[in-house]
């Protein structure tokens, strides 16, 4: 990973950062959206700096809690 700078001088796209983590690009961007991975909008476009990356990469190999999926409690709609 050293001398990895990134194609934008470190930073990426949803896309390009899906490929860094061998991800699809829809969990990227849950990533962002639960705010797991920082993110800047420029030209409505998400940009992840590879620090954040790196670190995110770091954390799910140590087995962390990032998984972006939703937690659904209770179990019954309590409506019914």
């Amino acid at each position: 990973m050293s001398g990895d700078t990134g194609p934008l001088g470190g930073w990426y796209t949803v896309n390009e950062a899906a490929d860094f983590l061998s991800v699809h690009p829809s969990a990227v961007s849950r990533y962002i959206y639960k705010g797991v991975l920082p993110s800047k909008m420029r030209g409505g476009r998400h940009w992840i700096f590879v620090d954040d990356l790196r670190e995110l990469k770091r954390q799910r190999s140590r087995g962390a809690p990032t998984d972006p999926r939703p937690i659904i409690l209770g179990g019954k709609d309590k409506d019914k």
